[in-house]
This record gives structure tokens, C-alpha cells and sequence, in this order.
């Protein structure tokens, strides 16, 4: 019944299939076909309105690497545009934690044109420590945007391989 209302109303466009109307005299709604491109840009638009209200002020993430070298734990994160006195390094629980927050300056913009990718606003970063790392005598310096925390670690238990043998029945 849905196909002859179609027929009869000759608006098909093929793109979709509509739905015949009641007996109300309206048109026929139609239902699109599912377009992943335009799901797509819908999802994001979506997405960004959820997001529009944390501009500046927003967290960010500073990426950061661990790694070990010799008998210590090196932890580095970069963090450019900050001074030592706009990060703070803490440990709590088995972790380290670096955060702190970089600030929009507030400039002068030439005829009138700005345009900013920088990210601003707070960090808060959590990095588990593996067992035996002494964060009693961690040391952190700072130079050139990035963060570098040392910590003792003792080294890793070598496996030992032990000999299976066979009992001797006597």
C-alpha cells in the first residue's frame, strides 16, 4: 500500500522511502537510507556541541614517556610554554601524579586577527609505578618544556632456572 501511495504521489526521488500519509492530507515523511558520511559529520557536530562549554579551562594532557635506565625509573613529560612554578609533582598510593596549569595570556591582537591551537588550562596526569620504585628520594628537574622525575627503582629478581630431576627408584 506503502509503494502504490509513493506511485501516486510520483515524489519518489529514490533517495529514501516515505511512508504514505494518513488520511490527514500530509505529505509523506521521509526515512533516509543511512549515509555513514553524513552519520558521521552528525556525530561529530554532536559531539562538539557537548564539548563547546569546556574552551579554555579545559584539561589537557601532556604526553609523557617512562622508561628505565640503569637502576632508576625516568619518567618525562612535556609540558612547553610552562615554567618550574606551574607544575606540581606529587606521589600518592603507588602513583605519580604531575599537574598544574597553563594559562591563556592575554595579548593585544594585530588588525584585529587572532587565531590560537594552542590548549590551554589545567593537567592532571597519573602514572602507576611498577614495585620497588622509592619515591623518598625521587628527583625532578625541569628544562626546555619538559619535566623529567628520576626515582630509584631496585633492580628487576632474575629468573633462575632449576634443574628438574628424576627420583631413582630404589
Amino acid at each position: 500500500m506503502a509503494k502504490e501511495a509513493q506511485r501516486q504521489d510520483g515524489k519518489n526521488s529514490g533517495k529514501g522511502r516515505s511512508i504514505a500519509p494518513r488520511g490527514n492530507g500530509q505529505q509523506p515523511m521521509r526515512l533516509e537510507s543511512p549515509d555513514p558520511i553524513s552519520f558521521m559529520r552528525r556525530f561529530m557536530g554532536d559531539i562538539g556541541r557537548i564539548f563547546d562549554g569546556f574552551g579554555p579551562g579545559a584539561m589537557w594532557m601532556p604526553p609523557v614517556e617512562m622508561l628505565e635506565k640503569e637502576d632508576h625509573l625516568v619518567v618525562r613529560a612535556d609540558v612547553p610554554g610552562l615554567s618550574k612554578d606551574q607544575v606540581v609533582v606529587e606521589f600518592q598510593d603507588g602513583q605519580l601524579v604531575i599537574s598544574g596549569e597553563r594559562r591563556q595570556e592575554q595579548g593585544e591582537t594585530a588588525d584585529g586577527f587572532y587565531r590560537s591551537e594552542r590548549i590551554y588550562g589545567r593537567f592532571y596526569r597519573v602514572i602507576s609505578l611498577p614495585e620497588g620504585v622509592d619515591p623518598d628520594r625521587a628527583k625532578a628537574t625541569f628544562a626546555n618544556g619538559v619535566l623529567e622525575v628520576t626515582m630509584p627503582a631496585t633492580p628487576h629478581p632474575t629468573a633462575k632456572r632449576v634443574e628438574v630431576q628424576t627420583e631413582s627408584v630404589a
